[in-house]
């Protein structure tokens, strides 16, 4: 067996010494010692020993490298799939969020607060008509306010002078109300100074109160 070895080991056939239990030898050196040729048995043995631990580290190296690259591939593969998973979920939120906007009435601000906005808010490059139609809009507005805030009160016991005040107040908010329905092309200037002469007149109230 010996000699079989030493024939394995010179021809770099590791496995077949593998197979004649090449690991058991000791290297006592008694092979070397007893061999008639006097071949170096036991410095083949050690080098057949030290390549098959290299190859074998090489594999457990090449074993570790593979099993790194498939688990960055798969982690790669991973990220992708989770970063394309959220993108839909982005998508599928926005477009529920526009559908709904897309079915919900539009919502119009309450009177008090058309009056309140000032004429100057429009956007610089707005049409010119829709911004005259909005002044209007917003001083008949303005005025149906005034006027429902103002109402006078007691008017039978109120005196003639009294009495032909608050007619010449309810003539001036008559002719706004013309101004504003009957044409379009008016001027909000118009609106406004008559709407501010109405606001000038304070509500004359019984002397009773």
């Amino acid at each position: 067996q010996p000699q079989e070895l030493y024939w394995f080991a010179k021809a770099k056939n590791f496995d077949k010494a593998r197979k004649y239990n090449l690991f058991d030898c000791i290297e006592c050196g008694a092979c070397s010692y007893v061999c008639p040729s006097h071949i170096p048995l036991v410095q083949y043995y050690r080098f057949a020993k030290s390549e098959i631990w290299d190859q074998e580290s090489n594999q457990k190296a090449a074993d570790a490298a593979r099993v790194r690259h498939e688990y960055h591939e798969f982690r790669e593969e991973r990220e992708k799939r989770e970063k394309a998973e959220k993108l839909a979920e982005r998508d599928r939120a926005a477009q529920a969020a526009k559908a709904q906007k897309a079915a919900a009435p539009p919502t119009l601000p309450p009177a008090g607060e058309v009056a309140n906005v000032s004429p100057c808010a429009a956007p610089a490059d707005a049409d010119p008509e829709n911004t005259m139609q909005l002044k209007i809009q917003r001083a008949i507005e303005q005025a149906k306010l005034q006027a429902a805030t103002t109402t006078p009160k007691n008017t039978e016991q109120l005196t003639p002078e009294q009495r032909a005040q608050i007619a010449a107040i309810e003539a001036r908010r008559a002719h706004i109300h013309e101004l504003a329905s009957t044409s379009v092309e008016a001027s909000p200037a118009m609106l406004v100074e008559a709407n501010t002469e109405v606001k000038s007149q304070p509500p004359t109230q019984s002397p009773q109160e």
